[in-house]
């Protein structure tokens, strides 16, 4: 990089034991399948032992890396990678009890589509898990305004320490209280959506 700061870090630097508070992964999901429907596409999901998933839309069976985490009750935060696409993701959460379904689609774009903003971009989805002759409960996942007005104090680890306050739906400060970017502050775009009371999805 060309007029480097001083003291500036690399990505390791800021995520070396970002991970020691992360909730761990379940293997609940292990032998169950989920059928998914979007507004204009369907998606089944068979999951097994060892993080090994199998999933098909409208094409042969594909075999992948899949890790969930239960983040409250019957609710599953799943996260996928696809060999055959290395530069997309797949986020889901799934609540099994209302059957409501999130889908945050990531891809890395490349420098020319991106232009001036972030080369990750994320496309959202919401669905339903399960035959349509059963209902769905709770809210639909939607852009939320619930956090504007609010501080957090996010302790990843103990040498990880960073306060977010939410400015819109859109829009948050913050600031590296404990860490390698200590005292570093900025203005960042996000997106928040809420998929159910009390829980909300916060994608910097």
């Amino acid at each position: 990089m060309e007029h480097t700061p001083q003291d500036w870090k690399n990505y390791e630097d800021f995520a070396a034991g970002i991970d020691t508070n992360r909730l761990p992964c379940t293997e609940a999901l292990a032998g169950k399948t989920f059928h998914v429907a979007w507004p204009e596409d369907t998606l089944s999901l068979e999951f097994g032992a060892d993080h090994a998933l199998t999933w098909y839309s409208t094409d042969n069976p594909h075999s992948d890396w899949y890790e969930a985490i239960e983040v409250a009750e019957h609710t599953y935060f799943i996260d996928i990678t696809f060999q055959s696409k290395p530069q997309e993701a797949l986020t889901l959460i799934v609540n099994t009890a209302t059957r409501r379904v999130l889908g945050i689609r990531s891809r890395v774009r490349s420098q020319q589509e991106a232009g001036g903003e972030p080369r990750v971009a994320q496309d959202f989805l919401v669905g339903r898990i399960g035959p349509e002759s059963l209902a769905v409960g709770g809210l639909e996942p939607a852009e939320t305004r619930d956090l504007i007005g609010v501080r957090t104090l996010n302790v990843y680890s103990p040498r990880h320490t960073y306060e977010h306050i939410y400015l819109s739906s859109t829009r948050y400060c913050w600031q590296c209280l404990v860490g390698a970017a200590r005292s570093w502050r900025c203005r960042s775009g996000d997106e928040l959506q809420n998929c159910r009371r009390s829980l909300c999805v916060y994608l910097p």
